[in-house]
């Protein structure tokens, strides 16, 4: 474990704007900064960031932290992960480990990869290795992806039940099924990485033409999701961040290929189409993508879909490759001449419409309306201004008749918050904005006032701890208590401090009231009508004491 001082200076010595900035392009907006959220499909920005606090949060898709939560989310990482990143940032060495939920799987990854990595350069792995050598993989290349291979019988369960995993761990890390058959046999193997570079999951090419299916992927498994995944996202994202742009290729030889020959920006998805998910994630990194699919109906098809997927937040070309070509086959042929098809890289809506059969007005019509929809999921308005003008002049069709006509995909709107924060939550959420106010109910107030069973983390801490430090206490916050406080934190414009003294003098009469009505009530219910007359002049003096006290924390 970690010990909790280096977390916290790691936490302090880092700004969280500062680091947010070299993922985001932010604005500042009062003591705020704001961009559009990462997270979600944002057409305005909903997401702020408190340099004071230390905190963001997403006012569209509700999530919110701090610098470490940001940094998790982003890279797809553990804390301990984000931990050691952002230590190496001011100096500060992160010793010791942390084991999240599902580092045995990590680790399994790591360990079944070498198996089959040392397996592609043994005598068993012969047949895979000069199936990459034929198709003109370098040792460099072999070595840069960790490729490996898997024979007919790799002994997988007897070598890992020897390191301590368990079948079930194997079943569910899926390398096996059943009990005992490996799910990669007689294959190339291509390590699966998410964006931090930790293996989640494995891809296998068969190396004869006999096989079926010809390629493989490991099935779904808690760390290893395939429709947000893609792979070589790990090795490609400095250089999409640099570019601007990424090139998305249709396979796992299209891309060690194109990175082999210098063309480092380039991602694939396995084998499925393109998804929101994997648009989303492409445009945390780069503004433009270019699309390059095999010159098949099959990977023309693939290009049209992918399209709408990546519209929302990126600029898309395609590049048109020659008729049954793939980018593999023509880097190999020729590099400057794959260049030259780059550099002729279509608008989008020319290569739809180039590849949509019209033989009548009623298929020029639903050609239009569907890239209306197509663009219409272009989540910035100048973007989508941008889209109008461009089917306008490319149909002879007016943007006004464009406007009116655009029907936009429904889609999910951002979860919608429906917290409510009662009076009392708005007093401990208040002390938590500034030492005064937090010096303050600590003097006016006592733990018994606050009876809500949903704040007692709060409270603890409020009437034990001392400087407020919000970005530590939303650490041990449950998700829809934490998502709450960042949201007012973050909203929070102030109230003067008499004010705040005020409503705290009101809201502990409030509670002093009920109890003493709750032993009136009972003393009057035992007869005692002695102590009944007392315990009703201390309800009077109570009244009168909340009749000159303004609060000005409403109730809800």
């Amino acid at each position: 474990m970690v010990d909790q001082a280096i977390i916290d200076e790691v936490r302090s010595r880092n700004d969280i704007v500062g680091v947010i900035g070299e993922y985001l392009p932010l604005q500042r907006v009062g003591r705020n900064y704001r961009t559009r959220c990462p997270f979600h499909s944002d057409t305005h920005p909903s997401f702020y960031i408190s340099p004071q606090k230390q905190i963001f949060y997403c006012f569209g898709c509700q999530k919110g932290g701090n610098i470490f939560t940001f940094l998790m989310e982003y890279e797809g990482i553990g804390f301990f992960e984000a931990l050691k990143k952002l230590g190496e940032k001011v100096g500060i060495e992160v010793k010791g480990k942390t084991r999240g939920k599902y580092e045995h799987l990590y680790e399994l990854n790591e360990l079944v990869s070498e198996i089959y990595h040392q397996t592609l350069f043994a005598e068993t792995g012969k047949a895979g290795f000069e199936y990459l050598k034929k198709r003109d993989i370098s040792e460099k290349t072999i070595k840069d992806f960790k490729l490996g291979f898997a024979p007919t019988y790799a002994r997988l369960i007897v070598t890992l039940e020897r390191k301590g995993y368990r079948r079930e761990d194997l079943i569910r890390g899926g390398l096996i099924v059943g009990t005992h058959r490996e799910i990669f046999r007689n294959r190339v193997i291509f390590p699966i990485r998410n964006p931090s570079g930790r293996i989640i999951a494995f891809g296998g090419r068969a190396i004869d033409d006999k096989t079926e299916p010809k390629y493989l992927n490991s099935p779904e498994t808690p760390i290893f999701k395939k429709r947000a995944t893609l792979f070589g996202l790990d090795a490609a994202r400095r250089s999409i961040i640099d570019k601007q742009e990424v090139m998305i290729v249709e396979g796992y030889f299209d891309l060690l290929t194109l990175h082999q020959h210098g063309y480092h920006n380039v991602v694939a998805p396995l084998g499925t189409a393109l998804t929101e998910e994997h648009g989303l994630i492409l445009s945390r990194y780069g503004k433009k993508a270019i699309i390059v699919f095999d010159a098949d109906p099959s990977g023309i098809r693939a290009a049209i879909r992918s399209i709408s997927q990546l519209l929302s937040n990126m600029d898309v070309r395609v590049v048109e490759l020659p008729p049954g070509s793939d980018p593999d086959s023509l880097v190999h042929e020729d590099p400057s001449r794959f260049n030259q098809f780059l550099d002729r890289a279509v608008d989008f809506i020319d290569f739809i419409r180039q590849h949509r059969e019209i033989s009548s007005i009623g298929d020029e019509v639903s050609l239009i309306n569907d890239l209306l929809e197509t663009v219409g999921r272009a989540s910035d308005p100048i973007r989508l201004d941008r889209y109008l003008k461009r089917l306008s002049m490319a149909f002879g069709v007016p943007e006004a008749t464009l406007k009116r006509n655009l029907k936009k995909e429904k889609k999910a709107g951002p979860v919608k918050d429906e917290t409510v924060i009662d009076k009392e939550g708005k007093l401990l959420f208040l002390a938590l904005q500034s030492d005064d106010y937090l010096d303050l109910i600590r003097k006016e107030t006592s733990p018994q006032d606050f009876q809500n069973p949903r704040y007692e983390s709060l409270r603890n801490f409020i009437f034990t701890s001392h400087p407020v430090d919000l970005a530590r206490i939303i650490e041990g916050l449950d998700p829809e208590l934490r998502g709450a406080l960042l949201k007012f934190s973050i909203s929070w414009v102030g109230i003067d401090i008499d004010d705040y003294h005020n409503s705290l003098s009101r809201f502990h009469l409030n509670r002093s009231l009920k109890r003493v009505e709750a032993e009136a009530n009972k003393l009057a219910k035992e007869e005692k009508f002695a102590e009944l007359k007392e315990k009703q002049k201390e309800i009077e003096r109570i009244k009168r004491n909340l009749l000159t006290i303004k609060g000005v924390v409403d109730e809800t």
